[in-house]
């Protein structure tokens, strides 16, 4: 401490010099005081107040609704896992074991495990260190199961909470998230190695696994296995990712160690090398005295349940149209499908904004952003009532959820990202303003199964944006969407397009729907383009407009930015339940 401090003096020392040199008249000692005010070590520089983060508001405890049936937490206990067992509490899906199995390896960390099924009397078991099992009294927290609650933070699905209880261990912990920490950082529609662990193994294996299953056939997810086992990028390649076991070798070795438990099925028919990386890890002590645990519980295998949409970030390849032909295609559409823009004068009135909304962005865009978090927060205004939980889909930094949340202080905001870099900065600001509305869920956008009133989202990319309607309607909630990026919108299960019967009978077919995204997304350039291509876009939402009335949306309705000038992609869409 004394060396850094002195180091810390020399390099005060030397830049005042600096400072003093490059600094003309009398503002030299001003300037060399704030600089070493920052760098001392007793007395940090405090923030100014003209440009500092406002302070928490004190709210009144009885106005902002209790949010335990959202993100349970425990203030004794940081961590908290909800794992799905049977109506006994006595078995668990192969998911629930591999997450247990990743809370107790290679060190047990502090949690409690509770169990969605089992009685209602709650009892605790000590499993192993200070992992504790609460028998009973457990309840979904409104996600997919395995599901871990932090303090700050809901992690659902798998691959978010084994990450997350990868991070909070030690240095041999953390290593098991590969090189650059990126192992199961990606969603299953983008990482093959996250759809396998996530949905194919687990499905395949419990499939293979079924009682009075007559299967013959292996799955063929062991042939994958056996396959990525023999890439020749390390000679010999030990690992699925490479030279150290990672997440992905836990998961996998943890599903086929269960398995080939079971007495009622022939042996699994494993390639030597996955049978030499499934005997390496179980000769582990760590491994083992973490399996030992998990053993304890009987498994619940289920059928596989169909695999993951697969995304890129490229847009469809698809034949492009020519000027003349999208404008005939567009005159043939528009007079059965397209909606109008609602008037100007029917608009909510924009609502005031705080000074430290977008505060971090350049200024060239920050006058923008906050146009466009008005726009969408005056048609969420009205529609909002106390005690009102509001989901923001695909949240990104959070800007729009944390302004609702200042605007609608007795609403419940979450926010709902798959990215937890992007939630870190609705972390940082969440501090600052002591928001107390406010939960954040670290989830892909399907894994979110909480009832909420009102869905919103700002600039939800390509299919995003229909996922994002969809679990509006699952949850009859009304929602107001921003939609973007049209090109990247893909078909997958449960997506098909066009959304809207409507847009079918009228002779829109599934090319020429992804000609149009295509066409939608270039809206800068020429002037006759541009306009083609608002045509296009106006088409396409009004689209998904026709779905929500046919899902029983009674007032449905598309919308501008106000200005129109505050992004290319301008439209909002808002749908309210009959």
């Amino acid at each position: 401490h004394r060396q850094s401090r002195m180091a810390t003096a020399s390099l005060a020392t030397s830049l005042t010099s600096v400072v003093a040199m490059a600094t003309p008249g009398g503002s030299n000692a001003e300037s060399a005081e704030r600089l070493l005010a920052k760098l001392s070590l007793e007395t940090p520089e405090q923030p100014d107040s003209s440009t500092a983060a406002p302070p928490p508001v004190a709210k009144d405890a009885d106005s902002v609704p209790t949010d335990a049936d959202l993100v349970p937490t425990d203030a004794a206990v940081p961590l908290d896992l909800y794992l799905e067992s049977d109506e006994s509490g006595r078995a668990l899906t192969l998911q629930s074991k591999a997450a247990l199995l990743m809370a107790l390896y290679p060190e047990p960390r502090p949690c409690r495990v509770h169990l969605t099924g089992g009685s209602a009397d709650e009892a605790e078991e000590k499993l192993a260190g200070e992992v504790v099992l609460v028998h009973g009294g457990a309840r979904n927290p409104g996600t997919e199961l395995p599901a871990l609650a932090c303090p700050a933070v809901l992690y659902a699905g798998l691959p978010s909470v084994v990450r997350a209880l990868a991070e909070r261990g030690g240095a041999v912990c953390q290593a098991l998230l590969g090189p650059h920490s990126v192992c199961l950082k990606a969603c299953k529609e983008r990482s093959r190695w996250t759809r396998l662990c996530e949905l194919t193994c687990p499905g395949q294996l419990g499939t293979w696994a079924l009682p009075g299953s007559d299967d013959a056939q292996p799955p063929a997810c062991l042939a994958d296995l056996e396959l990525a086992l023999e890439r020749p990028r390390y000679k010999p390649r030990p690992f699925l990712e490479g030279k150290r076991p990672t997440l992905v070798d836990i998961l996998i070795v943890c599903y086929l160690r269960d398995v080939a438990r079971k007495a009622n099925r022939p042996p699994l028919p494993l390639g030597h090398r996955t049978a030499d990386l499934l005997a390496r890890l179980s000769a582990d002590p760590a491994f083992a005295a973490a399996a030992a645990v998990t053993d304890k519980f009987e498994t619940e295998y289920r059928p596989a349940a169909g695999d993951a949409p697969r995304l890129t970030d490229k847009r469809a390849q698809v034949p492009g149209l020519c000027t003349e032909s999208l404008r005939q295609l567009l005159d043939r559409l528009e007079p059965a499908v397209s909606l109008p823009w609602q008037p100007e004068a029917e608009a909510s009135p924009l609502p005031p904004l705080p000074d430290w909304l977008a505060a971090e962005v350049p200024p060239e865009r920050a006058a923008r952003k906050r146009q466009q978090l008005a726009s969408l927060a005056a048609d969420v205004l009205p529609l909002a009532r106390p005690g009102h939980v509001i989901v923001d889909f695909c949240s990104g930094s959070g800007y729009l959820g944390l302004l609702l949340a200042h605007l609608l202080p007795q609403c419940r905001i979450v926010l709902v990202e798959n990215k937890l870099e992007s939630l870190q900065f609705a972390l940082d600001r969440l501090g600052q303003l002591g928001l107390p509305n406010v939960r954040i869920v670290q989830s892909n956008l399907c894994n979110f199964r909480a009832a909420f009133d009102i869905g919103v989202a700002l600039h939800a990319c390509g299919s995003a944006s229909d996922l994002v309607l969809e679990a509006c309607v699952r949850a009859r909630a009304a929602c107001v969407l921003s939609p973007c990026c049209h090109g990247a919108t893909k078909p997958g299960p449960g997506l098909a397009y066009p959304r809207s019967s409507a847009a079918s009978a009228a002779g829109l077919a599934s090319l020429e729907h992804a000609q149009l995204c295509h066409a939608a997304d270039r809206i800068t350039g020429r002037q006759s383009r541009q306009l083609l291509a608002k045509r296009a876009l106006r088409l396409l939402d009004s689209d998904r407009a026709l779905a929500m009335r046919e899902a029983g949306y009674g007032r449905v309705r598309l919308a501008l930015m106000r200005p129109d000038t505050c992004s290319p992609k301008n439209s909002i869409l808002v749908a309210c339940p009959s």
